[in-house]
């Protein structure tokens, strides 16, 4: 409570200005499904905004385009492995009619598509106690990817150590591309009530 009446107090001192935030409305048009067959376990599903907000930052702004989304996965469980793979497809394109009324230029292209590869497996020994985690991510036309992997050990019942290794690599404005330089490892106990 303390730590709040300070903050206030520096706020009012400092004469800062009123931050005001807005959420743009948009439209989902979304559609899903999720199957298993034998050992397979199937989903998909795809999303279309016909009225979305598109963020470019460079300029900082948002941008009025559209956009689908959509995405196929399966898994499988063999023993004590699981593995998945997804394909994940992501098209927008900037409304025209923003374009000629404006004439900044955005770091966004007017139409792009993107399409990423997403592989994970995990791994668990001695009845579940450890387990070993690797994902990765990969998108062909940007040549960039992410690897991540996590260690699990049960210390004892509902106490678990878990360290964690990722790496990124980009150079495009896509999402891995901009987290390029946030490589990290960490280690944390986690506690389950």
């Amino acid at each position: 409570m303390l730590a709040v009446a300070l903050v206030a107090a520096v706020v009012a001192m400092a004469g800062m200005t009123r931050l005001r935030v807005e959420f743009p409305r948009f439209t989902m048009i979304a559609a899903d499904f999720e199957t298993v067959r034998g050992r397979w376990g199937l989903r998909g599903e795809a999303a279309w905004f016909p009225d979305d907000t598109l963020q470019s930052f460079s300029p900082v702004t948002s941008v009025p385009g559209r956009s689908i989304e959509a995405g196929i996965g399966m898994d499988r469980r063999a023993g004590n492995y699981r593995v998945s793979g997804n394909v994940l497809f992501s098209r927008r394109r900037i409304d025209r009619a923003e374009l000629a009324a404006t004439p900044r230029r955005f770091d966004l292209e007017i139409e792009n598509t993107d399409v990423s590869l997403v592989g994970w497996a995990e791994r668990t020994f001695a009845r579940e106690t450890r387990t070993l985690r690797m994902l990765a991510v990969y998108n062909p036309d940007a040549a960039n990817a992410f690897v991540r992997a996590i260690a699990a050990f049960s210390v004892r019942d509902n106490l678990w150590l878990e360290a964690s290794a990722g790496w990124l690599r980009g150079t495009e404005l896509d999402i891995l591309s901009r987290l390029s330089t946030r490589d990290f490892v960490y280690a944390r106990l986690k506690v389950y009530f």
